[in-house]
């Protein structure tokens, strides 16, 4: 399972009879159990095991590659965040920083990390002069399938610049944002089953509507109006109270709302600016979330993992409720469940499992912590 990826493979999504479970759990023993209900099913996944690691991808060099800039918005050293920059391939370690064009008298600073603040004393260039780079690497994104860089500027306008190693060179061209003029919570409505994980995007956009960055003194406060839990991950379980500058450094963040264990109704989450952006105009904006439906508790008649062909079904085991179980080995990628629910359960019912661990440093999604899913 991956959640770290927005909107996470199973929030929002209900799993049907046979339908593959297709999420990285790295753990030893595992076990599968679910449960069938009127509206909504409930179910659990015991899992128990050793502890494992994760391999980080390869990066294999590029040959002459482009790039692409998201939202930069111009302002002096330390007062906005570095913004994003995607190379459309992955290439060894830049080494030199080239201005191609720029306004007069503009800096560019490149660093690692996304969302961190620039400092004079950062790699930079200017017009006409090219810069070596001190230990200048780039992040790889296994999501994007690219490799991300940080990049500000220092004065508003238009730029081309080039990174380059000696051997493979990457081009960006981008003009810069306005300051924020407005800020959206998106989608304005929407309905999720009860107990699921809903998604929104907080947005800030300038005066020509194109995303642009905050100041790094700038934070946007999060509140919901029910017992529900504002998180910042699609598997997150901590309170996620406020947006911090370089959360938004693309222009946009993501958050969730989680219902799990509460009724249906409907929460309101509201989003309020600070620090310089109300002096911009930027007001508070909310979303409702309405959960809809009933959870059960009702035992469905069992379940049959078919993949990993090792898997052990066990629908007698005792030590977890409800009955219907299955361990799984480790490492394990894909479960393909075959679910009978044909005596507890109507035709359209939604079957909801969990996956768990009682192994110390045992992990699922990359955590020890439960983890429940649709």
């Amino acid at each position: 399972m991956d959640p770290s990826a927005p909107g996470g493979p199973n929030n929002g999504h209900a799993l049907t009879k046979g339908k593959a479970l297709s999420n990285a759990m790295r753990l030893g023993k595992r076990s599968l159990a679910g449960v069938a209900a009127g509206a909504l099913a409930l179910g659990m996944l015991s899992i128990a095991g050793a502890s494992t690691a994760s391999a980080k991808p390869s990066i294999k060099p590029k040959a002459t590659s482009t790039a692409s800039a998201g939202a930069v918005r111009a302002g002096a050293a330390g007062s906005v965040p570095y913004g994003l920059l995607v190379v459309d391939n992955t290439m060894t370690a830049p080494t030199r920083l080239t201005m191609v064009t720029s306004p007069s008298g503009a800096t560019m600073w490149v660093k690692n990390t996304v969302g961190a603040t620039p400092a004079n004393g950062d790699d930079s260039a200017a017009l006409g002069r090219t810069a070596t780079l001190s230990g200048f690497t780039g992040q790889f994104n296994a999501t994007l399938d690219d490799s991300t860089y940080g990049v500000a500027v220092s004065t508003a306008g238009s730029y081309t610049a080039q990174l380059s190693n000696g051997s493979d060179t990457i081009t960006f061209s981008f003009s810069t944002a306005g300051a924020p003029a407005t800020m959206t919570v998106t989608p304005a409505t929407q309905t999720v089953l009860v107990g699921q994980t809903a998604r929104l995007d907080v947005a800030l956009k300038d005066s020509a509507g194109h995303l642009t960055q905050p100041s790094v003194v700038d934070t946007i406060t999060l509140a919901d109006n029910t017992s529900d839990t504002i998180v910042q991950t699609a598997a997150g379980t901590t309170p996620y109270t406020s947006i911090e500058a370089s959360s938004l450094a693309t222009g946009e963040s993501a958050v969730y709302l989680r219902t799990f264990g509460n009724p249906a109704g409907t929460t309101t989450v509201t989003a309020t600016p600070q620090g310089t952006l109300p002096s911009l105009g930027l007001t508070a904006q909310s979303a409702s979330v309405t959960k809809s439906g009933t959870i059960s508790t009702n035992t469905i008649a069992g379940i049959s993992v078919s993949a990993p062909a090792n898997a052990i079904n066990d629908p007698n085991e005792t030590d977890v409720a409800p009955s219907a179980t299955a361990q799984l080995p480790s490492p394990t990628t894909t479960v393909t469940v075959a679910i009978d629910d044909t005596t507890a359960a109507s035709a359209g019912n939604q079957i909801r499992l969990a996956a768990y661990t009682t192994t110390a440093n045992a992990t699922v999604n990359g955590k020890t912590t439960d983890d429940t899913f649709f």
